[in-house]
């Protein structure tokens, strides 16, 4: 195998492309598996994502593997050895990177090379993405994050980048306990800029996941509508209760509690209100109005004796406004 390794790259560089006319362009065929979605940091707005990289320039049905003809030997003059596993800076790889990243953190494999000049690498990669996330809706929200990958160097003449299959790779996907994956298409576009006319083939996958609501209904939404409840069961005690404008302060507490729960957990934007946001700061102003109304209604109580009639002004707007408004029969 020493005699092999030393045959093989003594006169080999990994930088040459393995064509036969240099004026060709190398096919290369470029997909990823998606094992895990790691975190979608919302405040920073990175997604963190466990995948399996592959690489290959021929694919036949579901088998892809990467041919380099340069890289071939006869098994007989080497005691029947089939295949070698090398380091990858041995053997030329495109330059393939991610366009939108974050930073990226990929794993030490080796690559199988085979007697015919086939080549096999998968490298497991800790992806960190950037990925403009849309809270208009949280937490009833979907997303989707980009994962836009393409040469950095060569440009689609000599490097013809191309997706393995329509869709990203689920079948080892380990599901998340707070985002549903939807689907994962991939989209092959041509880039061209301004500074070259030459073509640039790019792969964009695009993860469209929706989050799911359980945690947030079971520890946000329901505790908002209880307290909100309370502060409306203020009306049904009796005046002379001390213990009304107490309750209704309490709960508007409660509320501010949970509101800064809601900040530790939505991205720092003002380009939009969160749908969870909307329904707490209405909740809040649904609280105070009872507040008021129930100070309100205990200055009367206390002002009045028991003997005086009520105020011509408040009987009209009890009893010729609000009692039609609330299908309430005048006495």
């Amino acid at each position: 195998e020493l005699r092999l390794v030393h045959d093989l790259f003594a006169n080999s560089s990994q930088e040459v492309r393995p064509v036969k006319n240099k004026e060709s362009a190398i096919k290369v065929f470029f997909g990823i598996a998606y094992t895990q979605l790691v975190e979608l940091d919302a405040k920073n707005q990175v997604l963190v994502s466990n995948v399996w990289i592959r690489q290959a320039s021929n694919c036949i049905g579901l088998k892809c593997l990467w041919n380099n003809h340069l890289l071939r030997w006869n098994e007989s003059h080497y005691g029947g050895i089939k295949s070698i596993n090398i380091d990858p800076k041995l053997v030329w790889l495109p330059d393939i990177v991610l366009y939108n990243n974050g930073s990226m953190d990929q794993f030490k494999t080796k690559v199988i090379l085979s007697s015919d000049g086939t080549n096999t690498w998968y490298a497991p990669s800790i992806l960190r993405s950037r990925c403009s996330i849309d809270i208009t809706f949280f937490p009833f929200d979907d997303q989707r994050c980009t994962l836009h990958f393409g040469s950095w160097t060569y440009d689609g003449l000599r490097v013809d980048l191309t997706n393995m299959s329509a869709s990203v790779d689920l079948s080892s996907y380990m599901p998340s306990g707070e985002f549903e994956m939807i689907n994962a298409p991939v989209d092959r576009i041509i880039v061209r800029y301004s500074c070259c006319p030459e073509p640039y083939p790019n792969l964009v996958f695009t993860l469209h996941i929706r989050r799911k609501v359980l945690f947030y209904f079971n520890n946000l939404i329901v505790p908002c509508f209880l307290i909100t409840a309370f502060a409306l069961l203020t009306f049904v005690l009796p005046p002379n209760t001390g213990e009304r404008v107490t309750l209704v302060i309490t709960t508007l507490l409660a509320m501010t509690v949970f509101m800064l729960m809601i900040a530790e957990n939505t991205p720092t934007t003002s380009d939009v209100t969160p749908l969870i946001g909307k329904f707490f700061v209405a909740s809040m102003v649904e609280i105070g109005l009872a507040l008021i109304a129930t100070c309100f209604v205990l200055n009367i109580y206390e002002s009045t004796g028991p003997s005086e009639d009520v105020p011509n002004w408040i009987r009209t707007l009890l009893l010729e406004y609000l009692a039609p408004l609330l299908r309430v029969t005048k006495p």
